[in-house]
């Protein structure tokens, strides 16, 4: 009975064991697969509303908001809020590439930014100045990665009620039209087998609808559907509302956006936003 009980313990070691060691050699992806949805993180003090007319909008996420400074589509934004909006529009903007949404709730915190990228990445300054709507740019990594949609939404749901617990209004992006299958099939090695795993036990897809259905479900589910802002692709992404892709929108890699991508996309967000601030 004794050898029995032993036994036992080391068949559950060896099991552990065998986890930390699939999770170790899946590397990042191993990370993401262990801890999914962050914890929830105390609402830090911002700046009290302001009384003047300036609308205040920032941008925050992944590579798309990254990208939005380095390609200088801040005179897109601007271009759009002069001709859209009767009040001065002030645009504030903070990205990181690759970040998956549980990444991008964690840089909204300097504690749980990483040390080396707090001035780069850390949107909490910009946060801290309580404009009036931010809008979320992420989840295409999620989807690359092949995080599965509980992942995506349970990080964005944390996003979303940070946001409204500061007073600011989230405006929520849906996943546009991107070339998954590209964002997937580059990877090799040691993420083959963490796709492979995710696939086959975490209920991840390379269905965007999936996701996007996800989205819309949490949102209904836990009552925010009427506490935030949300933009489907389909409302600025036009290359894909046809009966064939039209060219320009994306660059070669089928997921980052050219000029003129940003340039349909912040004219939605504009529209967007104006027309429900002036309610």
């Amino acid at each position: 009975m004794k050898h029995r009980t032993i036994t036992r313990r080391w068949k559950r070691v060896g099991l552990s064991a065998l986890l930390l060691l699939v999770i170790a050699c899946l590397g990042y992806e191993g990370y993401q697969l262990a801890y999914g949805v962050s914890p929830e993180y105390p609402v830090y003090p911002i700046q009290p509303k302001h009384h003047d007319d300036t609308l205040r909008i920032a941008i925050i996420g992944d590579s798309w908001a990254e990208n939005h400074v380095n390609q200088h589509c801040d005179t897109i934004f601007y271009h759009w809020a002069d001709l859209m909006s009767e009040k001065p529009v002030k645009c504030l903007v903070r990205g990181h590439g690759g970040r998956t949404t549980r990444e991008i709730y964690n840089n909204m915190f300097l504690k749980h930014t990483p040390e080396e990228a707090h001035d780069v990445y850390c949107s909490q300054p910009l946060l801290e100045q309580h404009p009036d709507y931010c809008v979320v740019m992420a989840g295409i990594n999620d989807v690359g990665r092949q995080c599965p949609p509980s992942y995506y939404t349970g990080n964005y749901e944390r996003i979303i009620r940070m946001l409204l617990a500061m007073g600011i209004r989230p405006v929520v992006m849906e996943i546009p039209q991107v070339d998954v299958d590209r964002m997937v099939d580059w990877r090799r090695g040691y993420q083959l087998i963490y796709i492979k795993i995710a696939t086959a036990f975490l209920g991840a897809d390379r269905d965007l609808n999936l996701y996007r259905q996800a989205m819309r479900t949490m949102l209904d589910r836990t009552g925010l559907a009427d506490s935030v802002l949300y933009i489907p692709a389909s409302d600025w992404d036009v290359s894909h509302t046809g009966p064939a892709p039209i060219p320009g929108f994306y660059v070669h890699d089928g997921f980052h956006l050219t000029n003129l991508g940003y340039r349909s996309l912040d004219s939605c967000i504009v529209r967007t936003i104006v027309n429900h601030h002036s309610r």
